[in-house]
């Protein structure tokens, strides 16, 4: 039993022991993330810091040597010393104002970025809502429903062409604000919003062409009506495949667009 207890408690110290390895290894690691971070202010700091300690040993060595101008040199040693403290003052106060001058203007600058990177979130979150919200293939089977009414019909008819028409000028939108981006989920969307909306456009002008074939041929005219019907039906029964092999890539893509885009916003806010 006194064998079995020293193993445990051996095992339990070489835990302990590696777990405050790992401990400091992490703020190790840290601490060399923060000096690259901030290495511009660290080496500044260090030069200041230098000047400070080494300028009262240079003035003192300059002082004790015999100057062979003497004549030229109007003042004392105590006068020049003042005069020294002075002046290393004023520069050491003058680049303590840079910095913290510096450090401000950054600070102010990070701020502003931050802010424009969530309005630029919102913004693109607002403008991909609204392209799912148009790219839904469901609805283009509403205007079969309405062939026996003609003004109904007609209604939805148009009300497809104005999809039609802004799906196309939200993508050109898209095209115009990032056709030159090379991000990689970006590309992807842009490729998803094509598939879909040419999809979209396409089965639009189809489902109204026929719509309107067969609201120009007379009811009584069942068989000449039917291979019609027969196209629109077809239209409307693989607008659920549509939907699995076009909307719904485009909206995962949507996706996967903000969340890297929250991640950049996250990263710029630590």
């Amino acid at each position: 039993m006194s064998k079995n207890k020293e193993i445990k408690n051996y095992m339990a110290d070489q835990q302990e022991q590696d777990q405050k390895s790992k401990t400091i290894m992490i703020a190790f690691s840290q601490l060399l993330t923060n000096l690259k971070q901030n290495y511009k202010t660290i080496s500044v700091g260090l030069v200041i810091l230098i000047l400070i300690f080494s300028l009262p040993i240079g003035v003192n060595s300059i002082l004790a040597t015999t100057n062979p101008l003497d004549n030229l040199i109007v003042g004392e040693g105590k006068d020049w010393i003042s005069f020294y403290g002075s002046y290393s003052g004023g520069i050491i106060t003058g680049l303590i104002s840079f910095i913290i001058l510096y450090k401000t203007i950054n600070a102010t600058r990070q701020e502003a970025k931050i802010n424009r990177k969530r309005q630029d979130l919102e913004s693109l979150s607002r403008m991909l809502e609204d392209i799912a919200s148009l790219l839904v293939f469901g609805r283009i089977g509403n205007v079969a429903l309405f062939h026996k009414n003609i003004e109904l019909c007609q209604n939805e008819m148009i009300n497809l062409d104005k999809i039609r028409d802004e799906v196309q000028r939200k993508r050109n939108a898209i095209h115009l604000f990032y056709d030159r981006e090379k991000k990689s989920h970006i590309r992807e969307y842009i490729l998803a919003l094509d598939l879909a909306g040419n999809k979209m456009i396409g089965e639009i002008s189809e489902m109204i062409i026929l719509v309107s074939h067969l609201n120009g041929i007379s009811p009584d005219l069942l068989s000449i009506r039917k291979p019609t019907m027969h196209r629109i039906d077809t239209i409307i029964n693989r607008q659920s495949e549509n939907k699995t092999m076009f909307a719904n890539p485009l909206y995962q893509a949507a996706q996967s667009w903000l969340e890297i885009e929250k991640i950049e916003l996250e990263n710029m806010e630590k």
